[in-house]
């Protein structure tokens, strides 16, 4: 049976049996999903922490808000994935939100004389920078360690912790240049 049919027979029949069913198809449907979000939003570094943590808010919203699922929505496999899809979202907000600060924290430490306002400025800084270090930059706000930047890339270990520094100072003088106006 697919989830949809398994949705209705709770429905029409509200027994633990029925519940415990739709639970058991929900927990094969929704890291499926997951799956198949991450491939297509091409996010490659969602490790198992991060994956139970997502499907375990989209089970307790499924749980929470299932009295008030509406059939005239659409399919109940829809409205899954689409609880599903606004949690991945939320939590890769979450996670590149802490990265930015990360990376703030670490511009602050090595230029404490810059200010406040510029250092919050991070993501007007970046899209300063040449769209391949962009791509180098987003992959390390994601998490990628430098290892596995450096096997991205095809580069010599050690080559990414040299860039990153060396794209850290270059948006420093950017923002050093920018404050002098």
């Amino acid at each position: 049976m697919k989830l949809n049919e398994i949705y209705e027979k709770y429905k029409e029949n509200p027994t633990p049996k029925n519940y415990e069913a739709l639970g058991k198809h929900l927990l094969n449907f929704v890291p499926k999903s997951l799956h198949e979000l991450t491939v297509k939003n091409e996010i490659r570094h969602v490790n198992e922490e991060m994956k139970e943590e997502i499907e375990g808010n989209t089970y307790i919203k499924i749980f929470q808000y299932l009295d008030t699922y509406k059939e005239d929505a659409g399919k109940f496999s829809t409205w899954v994935y689409s609880i599903l899809s606004n949690e991945l979202n939320s939590y890769m907000k979450e996670m590149m939100d802490s990265n930015e600060t990360e990376l703030k924290d670490h511009m602050a430490v090595v230029s404490p004389h810059i200010r406040i306002d510029q250092k919050l400025d991070l993501k007007k800084l970046l899209k300063t920078l040449p769209e391949d270090d962009r791509k180098f930059m987003k992959l390390k706000l994601q998490g990628y360690s430098g290892e596995e930047i450096d096997g991205i890339y095809g580069r010599k270990a050690g080559w990414s912790e040299v860039k990153y520094d060396r794209l850290v100072k270059k948006m420093q003088e950017s923002l050093l240049g920018n404050s002098e106006k």
